[in-house]
């Protein structure tokens, strides 16, 4: 099996964040700023428009207002020549009526020279001084306006209401030619067309559409977002697993190496020493020495051989999960003795002795599978007699907790440091394989004892330190 290459990351970098389009944010940004742009240039455009409009209107109204006066003083018997002199009541009354009638506050009559002939006015406020630029423009031939006071705008645009106070100065006309100047002060309310009074209506429409599909078009892209979004969070936790299965399928392919390494070692090495020895009893050469000595080294050899292919085969089953517990009730402390027993001849040819030690707190009862503790205590035993110096003793305890069994091998042997006890775990681990002692493991004890462990709910733990020995101990529910 070889590893999964993928492209865009390496494994390195799966935890470094990419670049990503915010597209809702960038929709909305952009959007509102265009929308916001096109929204005020036409409204100034039609504001604009509009209030040109109310000028214009507001400039016509006032001259044909100022000539429908001049009209009623003529047919009065008030003409130009008497403007200067006080006005009959019954001029003045109808004069005042047309005040009312145009929403006028001040109606004032000008000689070309500046003069004021004649004032007539709503209220009893006097006379303001006289708007020169206003009056040159008329005495010109043209008529000037001017705000005075100002009206809410937006309002006025709308047509729901005034302009505000304003004074406006027209040209007084007699055969064509320009004879005086009135200035009429008055509240702009100028009588629009039905095409100014629906623009500004149409900008507000026109505004909300946008808005209207502004916001659908938000809602949608939103919508948008959140799937492209969980799309991406998906795409990036496949693309994380896949990495994850990736570095997986490397370290299993490089744990297939030395597999295949450690096993060609350790079954090509007594094999070899078998091969030989059997050359040389079958030989019949007098330097082949004890024949019986040499088939008790090819015996070992092929022993060992068995319990490597023993190992490889418990590891395969563990996997598969073929080898699951069959649980029945069991002594700890009996079968501590039992492995003991089995291991004192082998011990023996070590010079090592074997002492048991059962703790207080009760039975150490648990519920598991006899045979499978017996091979985690065997190997546990094993590895101590191995590594513990000739003229010392193992120590095989077992004791009882609230809610657990511990059962523990102590050695006197060489010890390791702390921090690389737990490598003692794992496949073909080089510190399990270490020739400080005088046999050579096979790496794969101490990975099966603690899967055979852990099928029953424990766990198993070293406490080591260099030239101090090492105890292992196994803790399983009670």
């Amino acid at each position: 099996m070889r590893p999964v290459t993928t492209s865009g990351t390496d494994a390195g970098g799966a935890g470094t964040p990419r670049p990503s389009f915010d597209l809702l944010r960038y929709f909305t940004g952009g959007s509102l700023a265009v929308l916001l742009a096109v929204f005020l240039a036409f409204s100034s455009a039609s504001s604009w428009l509009v209030h040109q409009a109310f000028v214009s209107v507001a400039k016509d109204q006032a001259d044909s207002i100022v000539e429908d006066l001049v009209v009623l003083a003529r047919e009065r018997g008030y003409d130009r020549d008497r403007w200067g002199t006080p006005p009959p009541d019954v001029l003045r009354d109808a004069v005042a009526a047309e005040l009312t009638n145009f929403t006028l506050s001040e109606f004032r009559l000008f000689a070309l020279d500046g003069t004021e002939l004649q004032r007539f006015a709503s209220g009893p406020a006097a006379p303001a001084p006289l708007w020169q630029e206003g009056f040159r423009e008329a005495a010109e031939g043209r008529i000037a306006l001017r705000r005075l006071e100002a009206a809410p705008w937006p309002l006025a645009m709308l047509g729901l209401g005034a302009l505000g106070e304003a004074e406006v100065a027209t040209p007084v006309r007699e055969a064509g030619r320009v004879v005086g100047v009135a200035t009429v002060r008055r509240t702009v309310a100028p009588a629009l067309g039905v095409e100014l009074r629906v623009v500004p209506w149409l900008v507000m429409l026109a505004g909300l559409a946008t808005l209207t599909s502004f916001g659908l078009l938000w809602f949608l892209i939103r919508r948008a977002a959140r799937l492209i979004h969980a799309q991406r969070e998906t795409i990036e936790q496949a693309q994380h697993e896949l990495l994850r299965r990736n570095a997986e399928l490397v370290a299993l392919h490089r744990r297939k190496d030395e597999v295949l390494a450690v096993c060609s070692h350790d079954l090509r090495s007594p094999l070899l020493a078998v091969h030989a020895g059997c050359k040389l009893l079958l030989r019949g050469a007098p330097e082949t020495g004890n024949a019986a000595e040499i088939l008790h080294e090819n015996l070992r050899n092929a022993e060992t051989v068995i319990h490597l292919v023993d190992s490889l085969l418990d590891l395969a089953r563990i996997e598969a999960g073929v080898d699951a517990p069959h649980r029945a009730p069991l002594d700890l402390a009996a079968l501590a003795e039992e492995a003991a027993a089995g291991a004192r001849r082998y011990a023996a040819t070590r010079g090592v002795a074997i002492e048991l030690e059962r703790g207080e707190g009760g039975a150490a009862l648990v519920e598991a599978d006899r045979l499978m503790l017996l091979r985690v205590v065997n190997n546990l035993l094993s590895n101590a007699i191995k590594h513990a110096p000739a003229g010392s003793a193992v120590r095989l305890a077992t004791r009882r907790e609230e809610h657990r069994v511990a059962l523990a091998v102590i050695d006197r042997g060489p010890g390791i440091a702390a921090e690389q006890a737990e490598r003692l775990f794992e496949r073909f681990s080089p510190l399990a394989r270490d020739k400080r002692s005088r046999d050579e493991g096979t790496g794969l004890g101490l990975s099966i004892a603690r899967q055979l462990v852990e099928l029953h709910g424990g766990t198993i733990r070293v406490r080591s330190a260099p030239g101090e020995g090492a105890a292992f101990e196994v803790l399983l529910p009670a």
